[in-house]
């Protein structure tokens, strides 16, 4: 996503759910979904920030390794945390699907076919 002439991007990788599973409630990212329904609408959009800041530093870090010479540049916290209401959620929403859309399997398994199972 396009925001301010920046492109900010967002991906599920083993360290965003490492630093995610540190800020869910208990440690488990089952629970991550809490964070965004807090009865303080203050810790909900902290916890929605921090949930980008997250997911895009991880972003920015995978493409270190999938574009030779990428210098990752990670949008701070702070960043997040000065946008209006509406971009602010249209990143979060942005942020969420990317979440999502990683936790799908690209690749099925399949047995080949005249071959059976021992």
């Amino acid at each position: 996503m396009e925001y301010n002439g920046r492109k900010i991007g967002f991906k599920r990788t083993v360290g965003a759910i490492a630093d995610l599973s540190k800020i869910a409630p208990d440690g488990n990212i089952e629970r991550m979904g809490e964070i965004f329904n807090e009865q303080n609408l203050g810790a909900t959009i902290e916890g929605g920030a921090q949930f980008l800041a997250i997911m895009n530093k991880w972003y920015e870090k995978s493409r270190v390794f999938s574009e030779p010479g990428y210098v990752a540049d990670p949008v701070p916290l702070d960043w997040f945390m000065n946008l209006e209401m509406d971009p602010f959620m249209e990143l979060f929403n942005e942020a969420m699907k990317q979440f999502m859309d990683d936790d799908v399997p690209t690749v099925e398994a399949v047995d080949p076919k005249g071959k059976k199972n021992d």
